[in-house]
Parts: C-alpha cells; sequence; structure tokens
C-alpha cells in the first residue's frame, strides 16, 4: 500500500508502510492498491506516524505550525479495514462536529464511485469553534478499497470565499484509489517522460 502525496521527493518508509512523493511525474511504481493524494503546492508534512493499524498524516503550509495553521490536509487509512461503511463513518464524524459547534447546518453525506471504488463525501462549516475562535471548512472524501478503508480531509480555518471553496473541492474531487492488481481499479502510468 502506498500513499501517493507529491511528484518531488522519493518515499519515504515509515513503520512497514510506504509514502510515495515522487520526483518529476514519477519515481516509482505503484504496486497492490494505492492511495493518489497530491501534497498541495507549498505544503509540508506536519505529521506522520502509523500506530495501531491506523496510518495518519497531517499537511499545512510551509511556514505554519501544527498550533497555527490556516489550512490543513489530514489523511487516515485504516488498514485492513475494507468493510467499513464510509456513509457511516462520515456520519460519525458528522456527529462529534456537531458536538464541537452545534452553529453547524449538517449537510448530507453524499455516495458514488470513483475508478470503480464507492466513495463518500461531506462538507461541514462551523462559524465558530470554541476550542480555537476561529471558523472552520472541511470538505471529506473516504473511500472502500480492496485492502484497507481510506479517508482525506481538506480544512481550512476560514469561512472560504468561492475560489478557494472551489479549490478545496478541486483537491478533494482529485483524491482517488487504485489497484495495480485490478481492471476494474486502474493505476495512472508514472513512468517518466521519454521512458520505455
Amino acid at each position: 500500500m502506498r500513499i501517493l502525496q507529491k511528484w518531488k521527493s522519493p518515499c519515504l518508509h515509515l513503520l512497514g508502510v510506504v509514502f510515495c512523493a515522487l520526483a518529476g511525474p514519477a519515481l516509482a511504481q505503484l504496486q497492490d492498491e494505492n492511495l493518489l493524494a497530491p501534497m498541495p503546492e507549498g505544503f509540508k508534512s506536519a505529521t506522520q506516524q502509523v500506530q495501531g493499524g491506523v496510518v495518519f498524516q497531517e499537511w499545512i503550509p510551509s511556514g505554519e505550525s501544527l498550533a497555527n495553521w490556516s489550512e490543513m490536509v489530514t489523511i487516515q487509512i485504516l488498514l485492513g479495514k475494507k468493510d467499513i461503511d464510509g456513509g457511516r463513518y462520515l456520519g460519525g464524524i458528522r456527529s462529534e462536529w456537531l458536538k464541537a459547534c452545534p452553529e453547524t447546518r449538517p449537510n448530507a453525506v453524499t455516495a458514488g464511485r470513483t475508478n470503480g471504488y464507492p466513495n463518500w463525501s461531506m462538507d461541514l462549516q462551523c462559524p465558530r469553534l470554541a476550542n480555537t475562535g476561529k471558523p472552520e471548512t472541511t470538505l471529506f472524501r473516504s473511500f472502500q478499497g480492496r485492502d484497507s478503508f481510506y479517508s482525506v480531509q481538506r480544512s481550512a480555518r476560514a469561512v472560504p470565499d468561492g475560489a478557494q471553496r472551489a479549490k478545496m473541492a478541486a483537491y478533494i474531487e482529485s483524491v482517488t484509489v487504485c489497484d495495480t492488481r485490478s481492471s476494474a481499479h486502474p493505476c495512472p502510468d508514472l513512468k517518466r517522460p521519454g521512458s520505455k
């Protein structure tokens, strides 16, 4: 299992899990099931860990900290958990969010298919979180994979204008999962330009 992050640095092995941030179009060939989640331009890795069967990463803009960030991408992979209902998973997140911010207008979880995988999306916006005193908007997308369950979210500590919201939505829509073992879930060709 690999997470394809960004096309600029080599793969990092973290406790047996491979995170690939590829150079040029790609330095590493994909194998088995892969989360394709590009690191946004100008972001850096702030947290990465594998614990209790969960892979967890947070990316924030360069120059910011986990204590004071303006945007964040969060990735969670529940290793081996291939039978999770993504609608219930995001519904649970929505319930916890509403406890932390009752002023949130609850949005529905929508279901779809991407690259042959069932996936679910949701967005939530809090006008003011009690623990930060700031607004927060988060777009979520989760995938039920053949090997694991994948969840990606992009957050902004703001009420985004139309352009920022469109950028967040385009990012979430760009995330996908592929599997080199299955023609039903094809992976992109990651060969370097000019290579055979």
